[in-house]
C-alpha cells in the first residue's frame, strides 16, 4: 500500500462520511480527487456531495468501482442493515478476485456498530484486515481537544502491520483521541 496516498473507495457515502472530511485531508492532503471515490444509494445527493468534498461519488456501482479503482482501503458505511448483503454479495466477490489475481487485499474500515468486527474475517476471509470505527461525532478542537474519542475495534490486531495501524491513527487524528476496545 502506498503509505503517503492510499487509494480509498467509500461504500455508502452518507452524512457520517461527510462529517469525517478532515480525516481524509489528514491522510491525503488538500486534494482528494485522485485518491477517493465514493458510492451511494441516493443519486439525488451526488452533485451536492461532490461539490462539498471534491471527489467523485457514484450511484450504486460498488463492485465495478472496486474493480476499477483497486483501493488500498475500503471504507464501509452503509446502514447497518445493508452490511450483511453487501459483504456477502459484493465485498466477498471482490476479495476473492484479488486473491485469485494474487493482488494485495485492501484494509477494511467499517463504520457500523453492528455487525461486530469479527463478522468480516468470518465472511470475507481470515486474511482480511478489518477494523470497526465509531468516529467521534462531538469533536470540537476549540472546546475539548483532549476529551474526545473515536472508538476502534480490530478483528485481530496482531495481524496488522505497524505502518497500517499508524495510517489509521493518522486518519482519525483530526477527531481527537482514539480509544481501542477489544
Amino acid at each position: 500500500m502506498p503509505e503517503e496516498k492510499p487509494k480509498i473507495v467509500i461504500v455508502g457515502f452518507g452524512f457520517l462520511m461527510q462529517f469525517i472530511k478532515p480525516c481524509y485531508h489528514a491522510l491525503l492532503g488538500p486534494s482528494l480527487q485522485d485518491s477517493i471515490v465514493g458510492t451511494t444509494a441516493t443519486a439525488a445527493t451526488i452533485p451536492a456531495k461532490q461539490a462539498a468534498l471534491g471527489f467523485e461519488i457514484r450511484h450504486q456501482s460498488v463492485l465495478p468501482t472496486l474493480r476499477e479503482e483497486e483501493p488500498d482501503i475500503i471504507m464501509l458505511a452503509p446502514p447497518p442493515s445493508a452490511i450483511g448483503d453487501l459483504s456477502r454479495d459484493i465485498l466477498a466477490t471482490y476479495y476473492e478476485e484479488q486473491r485469485a489475481a494474487n493482488q494485495p487485499l485492501p484494509l477494511l474500515y467499517s463504520y457500523a456498530p453492528d455487525p461486530t468486527v469479527t463478522f468480516y474475517p468470518r465472511t470475507l476471509g481470515e486474511d482480511v484486515l478489518a477494523v470497526n470505527i465509531l468516529p467521534n461525532m462531538t469533536y470540537d478542537p476549540e472546546v475539548n481537544p483532549q476529551r474526545a474519542y473515536s472508538v476502534i475495534t480490530y478483528a485481530n490486531k496482531s495481524t496488522w502491520p505497524a505502518e497500517q495501524i499508524a495510517l489509521l491513527e493518522r486518519f482519525l487524528a483530526p477527531l481527537g483521541s482514539i480509544l481501542e476496545v477489544d
